[in-house]
């Protein structure tokens, strides 16, 4: 979860291989880069000992957004749309002069 410019909006969606409502987190990854191509969407193997972990994701699927975990499970569209466009909004705000 490092090496992200601070003008980058981040989304990790931590999903494991046996978790079957993971598909859908897969579905909304998809989705959420489709519509926000300028924000990093990331999916992370929770299972992977590779992966690094934030500390405050103990299951799966979790979305973490700029490093707050934002979702336990699968958040509503509408909800993860707000929440990126309210990161966008904060990014843009901060790069001003």
């Amino acid at each position: 979860m490092t090496g992200i410019a601070p003008t980058t909006v981040q989304l990790w969606i931590y999903i494991q291989a046996h978790c079957y409502t993971c598909e859908h987190s897969k579905v909304l990854a998809k989705q959420l880069q489709a519509e926000f191509p300028t924000i990093n969407v990331a999916l992370v193997d929770f299972a992977d000992p590779k992966e690094q972990r934030h500390p405050k994701v103990f299951a799966t699927p979790t979305f973490v957004l700029n490093n707050a975990v934002v979702s336990l499970g699968n958040p509503e569209l509408e909800q993860m749309r707000y929440l990126i466009n309210k990161a966008l909004n904060k990014r843009q705000r901060s790069r001003q002069p």
